[in-house]
């Protein structure tokens, strides 16, 4: 259960993090390149779910890759936060979606673990899993 908390509070940091992105931008950049920081999110959402996940998951094990999610929340986070200098903010900002768009399909993965093993340890129909 505390992997559910874990990717419930990974998610509704995300969500709050991309709120803030929105708040902290709109005056300086215009839309399509705010655009083009949350296109950043989605195709590395894509990525990760097609490539990277599996790779964590290997690598890792299910709370491993679940703990990469969490900081790659926390990396968005933070690169939402201090997006540095007009110089490089863009930059920072761009890499702080990437983390995001990363850590959905981790999180969701230990999630998905997570639930497996309870519906295996319940002893439930394989085809519920």
């Amino acid at each position: 259960r505390a992997f559910v908390a874990a990717v419930f509070l990974g998610l509704s940091g995300e969500y709050a993090t991309a709120a803030m992105l929105y708040a902290c931008v709109e005056d300086d950049y215009p839309l399509v390149v705010i655009a083009e920081l949350f296109a950043a999110s989605f195709l590395a959402a894509w990525v990760g779910r097609a490539f990277a996940r599996t790779a964590f998951e290997r690598a890792l094990g299910l709370k491993g890759a679940g703990l990469a999610g969490f900081l790659c929340v926390a990396a968005s986070a933070a690169a939402t936060a201090h997006a540095g200098g007009e110089r490089d903010r863009y930059r920072v900002l761009f890499a702080g979606r990437v983390a995001a768009g990363l850590a959905q399909p981790l999180l969701q993965a230990t999630c998905d673990g997570w639930m497996r093993a309870a519906h295996a340890a319940g002893g439930w129909p394989a085809a519920w899993r």
